[in-house]
């Protein structure tokens, strides 16, 4: 089994929550293979050293991207490069017990984001499994499912009438309504997978837009939030604390935009 994280830093006061993965890293995954992935960014300067020194420490593979990828690339390339099973872990993950002997029988397993309204694109969005922390069996047995599903995607002839790319995020209209498929989203509606449960969300938990914090408050006014900003603030700084209320808030934020999604598709119904 391998173990990758992207890690994308946005400004340097985003810094200290994308190290969570890092630091928890040998907690989720004691003797895996594990290796991290780093977006050039003006925002690491000065940093570099602690990256090196926390994954020599800590025995991870440090790889240094050419230029900026973007998530759902970095995905497919691994997906595509990879022979076995692979673990897709965000930056700002925290570890809290050991993962590495979870068990499932599905392609992938992960935290369910069931259909939803969602704030950054305004629109409702399609179930996925989060790729926060996305378990995958088999990337043998995930690309060969993926072909038989539609080989056409897969024939030279075909290929160019007949795009169908499962990782990369989009909107998409459907009788004059867009719908978000996000990252992996057709992934997840093409092979299916196993939903954590919440004896699974007890070994972790999810900051959620670490990487890109800053720019989430400048479109979306999440500042105005005094549990967006606690969470990113004052909790990151105090993960026991966190822990007992991280998984009750996220729970909270999907109902409420479930709930949400569902009122505007009756509109939409009914006009």
């Amino acid at each position: 089994m391998k173990v990758i994280s992207l890690i994308h830093i946005s400004t340097p006061q985003s810094f200290d929550n994308c190290m969570l993965m890092l630091r928890s890293a040998r907690v989720g995954f004691p003797d895996s293979e594990i290796e991290v992935s780093i977006n050039p960014t003006p925002a690491l300067a000065g940093y570099c050293h602690i990256l090196r020194e926390l994954t020599d420490l800590k025995g991870i593979k440090l790889t240094w991207n050419m230029e900026v990828v973007h998530h759902a690339e970095w995905i497919k390339d691994r997906v595509e490069e990879h022979d076995g099973a692979l673990v897709i872990v965000d930056p700002d993950v925290h570890f809290w017990k050991s993962v590495e002997n979870w068990k499932f029988s599905s392609l992938l397993a992960g935290y369910l984001i069931p259909e939803l309204w969602n704030d950054a694109t305004q629109c409702r969005s399609v179930s996925r499994l989060h790729t926060s922390l996305l378990w995958i069996n088999d990337t043998v047995a995930l690309r060969a499912k993926i072909k038989e599903l539609y080989p056409l995607c897969h024939d030279q002839r075909a290929a160019p009438f007949c795009p169908c790319d499962p990782y990369t995020p989009a909107v998409k209209f459907f009788q004059g309504e867009p719908i978000f498929w996000d990252t992996c989203a057709q992934l997840y509606h093409m092979v299916g997978g196993t939903h954590f449960s919440k004896e699974h969300w007890d070994c972790y938990d999810h900051l959620s837009s670490a990487s890109f914090y800053d720019l989430i408050n400048e479109y979306l006014g999440k500042n105005e939030n005094p549990l967006w900003t606690w969470t990113h603030t004052e909790g990151a700084k105090n993960l026991e604390v966190l822990r007992r209320l991280s998984w009750p808030m996220t729970e909270a934020y999907i109902a409420e935009k479930v709930a949400q999604g569902k009122s505007i598709k009756r509109k939409i119904l009914d006009v």
